[in-house]
């Protein structure tokens, strides 16, 4: 079966997750990618060592994700032959990707005008951290700081009670990836409507603001509501997390609570609760202190409860919830060996690692072959000659 983007040709100027991880995408879609990088390599080539990962060159499991099934060239574009060379790559490339800042761009003759101007057809994708106007436009930016801190999102979903929770690096990038992949593939389709390419923008922290948009609303002093909550300040009961005898915490999403509360208390040993008018609704839980109150008996009547004995009753009362996954468990998980969303992957030295794959599958086209992220400027004399040097 032939690929979704076949015949299409990427050159990506990138470093660390966002543009490589929408690049990738469309690299296991069948497109055909080409990462640009210094002669020294790109930061995420060594970043596992912060991590307390393996990060040598064939045991190198943190730069796979990003980079699998690409292409590798090193250039040096400070020079005029490494900035030719870029050119000439970009002479039959359908998207020139990258998140560069704007003055280097500018300053190495890659800027939008300059490039667009020389090839009408190219699309020109460009990702930033704060976006490309304003006072912070040539401020860096990791997704830790311009979509997680900036967003609001450390505070809005923490308890006051709490230190803010730091997530794992490169969680961010990638949903800010898929709205760039988003808008490059509009741009491509564009194309083969009007014959002429596109510049395309987009920031971590524009798109942390739109997946937040009800913390955006939410937020808003014309509303009222304060943030961080503590435990007792919530919508509902089970706004909260609660954890079991077994030092388990569960997500319960229980959007009908005023219909279902008796079956809840059943299951929590809470039957004498049943007819109490300060827990009949949920309007009245919020009365008087009365939600501190549930949610107190509800904390006990959780450490008092096994796991396993928790989601088998909400199962059968088709309940929508969720044992929270340890990290070790994540690559276990049998739900996702089943749709194929996990792989395991053997390293250039045999070591094996767990990877997942993209998480879009198309009925047309057979799973995407694995190839290994290239070493640094694998590809460059193979390229080079494909391109007349000699």
């Amino acid at each position: 079966m032939s690929k979704i983007l076949e015949g299409l040709k990427i050159v990506e100027l990138s470093t660390h997750v966002a543009v490589p991880k929408a690049a990738r995408m469309m690299a296991d879609w069948g497109a055909e990618v080409i990462k640009v990088e210094s002669p020294g390599g790109e930061a995420w080539r060594t970043l596992g060592q912060a991590l307390d990962l393996p990060c040598t060159e064939n045991n190198n499991p943190l730069f796979q994700s990003e980079n699998a099934n690409k292409k590798s060239i090193a250039l040096n574009l400070k020079t005029e032959d490494g900035r030719g060379v870029l050119l000439k790559l970009l002479e039959d490339a359908d998207v020139f990707m990258t998140n560069t800042r704007l003055k280097p761009l500018k300053k190495l003759g890659l800027d939008y005008d300059t490039l667009a101007s020389k090839f009408p057809k190219l699309i020109y994708a460009h990702f930033s951290g704060f976006g490309d106007d304003g006072p912070d436009k040539n401020r860096p930016g990791f997704d830790l700081s311009a979509f997680w801190a900036r967003s609001g999102v450390l505070v809005e979903w923490g308890l006051e009670e709490n230190v803010p929770m730091r997530p794992f690096p490169g969680f961010g990038d990638g949903a800010s990836a898929a709205a760039f992949l988003s808008g490059i593939l509009a741009a491509v389709y564009k194309r083969t409507q009007t014959g002429r390419g596109d510049k395309i923008k987009s920031s971590l922290f524009g798109t942390a603001l739109w997946y937040n948009s009800n913390g955006v609303i939410l937020g808003q002093p014309a509303y009222g509501h304060q943030y961080p909550k503590n435990r007792y300040n919530q919508v509902s009961p089970f706004s909260n997390l609660y954890q079991t005898k077994d030092k388990d915490w569960i997500l319960t999403s229980l959007s009908d609570y005023d219909q279902r509360k008796d079956e809840i208390f059943d299951l929590l040993g809470l039957e004498n609760l049943k007819g109490n008018s300060k827990f009949a609704t949920l309007e009245s839980c919020r009365r008087n202190g009365n939600m501190k109150e549930i949610v107190d008996l509800f904390t006990n009547a959780f450490l008092n409860a096994g796991t396993q004995t928790i989601l088998e009753a909400y199962e059968k009362m088709d309940i929508v919830h969720e044992k929270l996954s340890k990290p070790e468990e994540i690559s276990k998980d049998p739900q996702a060996w089943a749709n194929g969303y996990l792989h395991e992957l053997e390293l250039e030295n045999g070591d094996k690692v767990v990877l997942p794959n993209v998480p879009i599958q198309f009925n047309s086209m057979t799973p995407p072959e694995f190839n290994l992220a290239p070493q640094l400027g694998a590809d460059t004399v193979s390229i080079l000659k494909q391109l007349g040097y000699s």
